[in-house]
């Protein structure tokens, strides 16, 4: 089997940047979505010369497939050390995002005279606004000055008898932030609610505090080697019972008459209405499978170790970069959010993709209130209709994939584009006018037209 850092998809793939150059690509965008492991889409296709719905029971191939994600649900529990008899795993439609309104649709059910919930500042959009559907009040948890959670902050909200129960991020997709997950649990469970874990960013780079001290979390596979797949969530079975199905579909049911219906008795059928996304879901196990087999403590080691040369890189830059969040890289992932001084986030981004052939992120990361604060721009929204440039900041982060020479190309360029920057301005305006006028669109799609082809 191939070596871990080179089994997956892309990492070769020529690009031609802005100024002619030609070559792979330096992949730091992981925190967005990972590259796909290549031997993990193997074993998918060898599942899928088998492949039959999991509904027809009195088939081969329906059967095998039944097989299948019995065993991708428990190669999950396994890797996060969620025992079965306790836990169920659940594979959802479109990444954490379904997952979380899943998650935030059954435990607004179980506390009627809780009707609240408390989140912090520092949650992705996903793990906020379903919550501020399902429930009658949402609290924000303020951050410490060093980023984390203030959890006398969150113990006065609980005491308050409003918060049903809790979802947090067990690390920030903007600083890398870890949150002290063990802690939080005894102050939430002492208070008689529940939690919720979004582990969309730790999942694969962190081994879970305390997992049988959590009453559910959710992550996504396309942060976690398997782009393409569906979100996951694991939840107490004594809770999901109690909160009664949230969605309903044919492959659920044991019997429908005109008078009413009756749930399938078994739990891995009633959870999933309709087909379930088998292929995903084994691609996902598969993925889990592979970093254990390698061992999983060096692929952590691996990134921390990177993480640290990023975060000593940067801070031997303090005239040219601002790097937001703990310097403590063993209290954070692989996620680096910094700003270069003077320069526009957009501007910085577009050059190192273009000029530089590096891949990474800019604005807010789907964290607006979290990234807003951290600048210290305020929380207030724009008045309808104005048009005013959104604040925000540049990421780096780092998958099983990266290597040191990633993290030192994009040192060199951020020191090049700070030394130079009206020369990248200059560029970065003259790509902006052409892509008014469609230019670099037609490129693009020209290269789509070429992978679409069936000739």
């Amino acid at each position: 089997m191939r070596d871990l850092h080179t089994d997956f998809v892309g990492l070769q793939t020529p690009w031609t940047t802005a100024v002619g150059r030609t070559g792979p690509r330096t992949y730091l965008d992981s925190a967005a979505t990972t590259l796909a492991m290549r031997s993990a889409l193997a074993r998918r296709e060898q599942l899928l010369l088998h492949y039959g719905s999991p509904h027809t029971a009195l088939n081969a191939a329906s059967n095998l497939c039944v097989e299948a994600l019995r065993r991708a649900q428990e190669t999950v529990l396994r890797f996060f050390g969620f025992p079965p008899d306790e836990y169920h795993c659940v594979f959802v439609g479109s990444g954490a995002t379904a997952a979380l309104n899943r998650a935030a649709a059954m435990l607004s059910r179980l506390h009627r005279d809780r009707p609240g919930v408390a989140l912090s500042m520092m949650e992705h959009h996903s793990n906020d606004l379903p919550h501020r559907q399902a429930c009658e009040t949402v609290c924000h948890i303020p951050l410490m000055p060093d980023g984390g959670v203030d959890l006398a902050a969150l113990e006065r909200e609980l005491a308050q008898h409003r918060a049903g129960y809790v979802a947090l991020t067990a690390c920030s997709n903007v600083t890398g932030a870890l949150t002290p997950i063990t802690e939080v649990a005894a102050l939430v469970h002492r208070h008689g609610v529940h939690l919720l874990v979004d582990g969309s960013q730790l999942a694969v780079h962190r081994r879970l505090e305390a997992p049988t001290a959590i009453d559910a979390f959710v992550f996504c596979g396309h942060k976690a080697y398997a782009p393409g797949t569906p979100g996951v969530l694991i939840v107490r079975k004594a809770l999901h019972d109690a909160a009664g199905p949230i969605e309903l579909g044919g492959g659920m049911v044991h019997r429908v008459s005109q008078h009413g219906f009756e749930l399938a008795t078994d739990m891995a059928q009633r959870t999933h209405a309709g087909t379930p996304d088998v292929l995903g879901a084994f691609q996902i196990a598969m993925v889990l499978s592979r970093l254990q087999a390698h061992g999983f403590d060096q692929v952590i080691a691996h990134e921390q170790a990177l993480t640290r040369r990023l975060l000593d890189r940067f801070q031997a830059m303090p005239d040219a970069l601002i790097v937001y969040g703990d310097p403590d890289p063993s209290k954070r992932v692989g996620v680096v959010s910094f700003n270069l001084r003077g320069l526009e986030h957009p501007l910085v981004a577009w050059a190192l993709a273009h000029c530089f052939n590096i891949t990474v992120r800019h604005g807010c990361f789907c964290a607006q209130p979290y990234v807003r604060e951290l600048l210290g721009v305020g929380q207030a929204l724009d008045e309808p209709g104005e048009e005013a440039a959104q604040p925000g900041m540049v990421r780096a982060s780092i998958g099983a994939y990266t290597t040191a020479q990633d993290i030192d190309t994009l040192v060199g360029a951020l020191s090049d584009i700070s030394a130079h920057p009206d020369h990248y301005a200059r560029w970065f305006r003259a790509s902006l006018a052409e892509d008014a006028q469609g230019r670099g669109r037609h490129r693009l799609v020209g290269q789509l037209d070429a992978i679409c082809s069936m000739d």
